[in-house]
């Protein structure tokens, strides 16, 4: 395959080295690449990778470079998140809307093969459902700004596969974490590398209430691993799936697992104000369609994401300037 991910952020490019290390050729396409992050993730598969600095709100830039690269796959995950969107809504809804709109016509344009698009489980309306597990015919319509630029989106690739044959796949990640930048705003990216710097350091480790309260969460490389899933062509095109753990972890359970690796580290949790349980997603269509299992347990992706954080401050990337 030869793919073009949009967005240099977390889930953009560990997909990328996942898909490099396979054997597929890469396109990543951001508005400001950080070179000495792809040069971190991406180590022996650096040079083989392709750089654009292009914005997806230039339509005719964007067309141009989809016809040009010749890509048979568009992965689309750019945008913004969290107090990045909510400070400037304008902005927010015009890169993630809009922009999506521009990158769904260059794709019907140049008759791309498959479009993956990378939602959110935080279109989910949580207060109108009430099954133990969230299914993909859950009510959506969260009244939040982010939640609604994601709605919108993934209203327009259903238009576009209806109307022009797009093959597309929708994919609703939980919360995503692991070693990243968090240029587009990722609230819980920021906070969990927060945590992480203060478990290095050696505590104390403060989890305040308003960043982890209860949560389904899922590692970077399991997320990666679900968006190549949903690339492959023999997979089936048109569904929306949810991509996760179908696991919901309490800020209590994510100390547990920080002290089971540091015995005595200082640990407070902030537990007031409204924390209600949240239903984790229902995975298994995931598992069925696309053949996907998330590999890293909550426990399993944060050592993994401390063990990778200690080599980089262990061995530290020069600057790159890629291609």
């Amino acid at each position: 395959m030869k793919l073009l991910i949009t967005g240099a952020g977390l889930i953009g490019v560990n997909t990328a080295q996942q898909a490099l290390a396979a054997g597929h050729t890469v396109v990543l396409l951001d508005s400001a690449p950080n070179r000495t992050y792809l040069h971190q993730m991406l180590g022996k598969h650096f040079d083989k990778l392709s750089v654009v600095r292009a914005d997806i709100c230039d339509s005719n830039g964007l067309f141009k470079i989809v016809q040009e690269q010749s890509v048979d796959t568009i992965v689309h995950t750019a945008g913004l998140i969290g107090k990045r969107l909510d400070e400037a809504p304008f902005n927010g809804i015009k890169t993630n809307v809009m922009g999506s709109m521009n990158l769904l016509e260059a794709a019907r344009q140049a008759s791309v093969k498959r479009f993956v698009f990378l939602s959110s489980f935080g279109v989910y309306a949580r207060d109108r459902i009430e099954s133990e597990k969230i299914t993909e015919s859950a009510p959506t319509g969260r009244t939040r700004i982010y939640a609604t630029t994601k709605v919108c989106t993934e209203q327009l690739i259903r238009a576009f596969a209806e109307h022009y044959d797009l093959n597309t796949v929708i994919l609703r990640p939980a919360a995503v974490y692991g070693f990243g930048h968090y240029s587009g705003g990722s609230g819980i990216g920021t906070a969990m590398a927060g945590l992480m710097q203060q478990v290095i350091a050696g505590g104390p480790v403060h989890l305040p209430n308003r960043s982890f309260r209860s949560n389904e969460y899922i590692y970077c490389k399991d997320a990666a691993s679900a968006v190549l899933a949903a690339c492959k062509p023999e997979n089936p095109a048109g569904g929306t799936y949810n991509v996760g753990t179908g696991i919901v972890h309490s800020a209590k359970e994510l100390g547990e697992i920080l002290t089971a690796w540091q015995p005595g580290l200082d640990i407070s949790l902030e537990l007031g104000g409204p924390n209600p349980p949240i239903a984790a997603l229902n995975v298994r269509a995931a598992a069925r369609d696309l053949g996907f299992h998330a590999t890293y347990s909550l426990e399993d992706g944060l050592t993994d994401y401390r063990d990778n954080l200690l080599t980089m401050e262990s061995h530290p990337a020069a600057p790159a300037n890629g291609r």
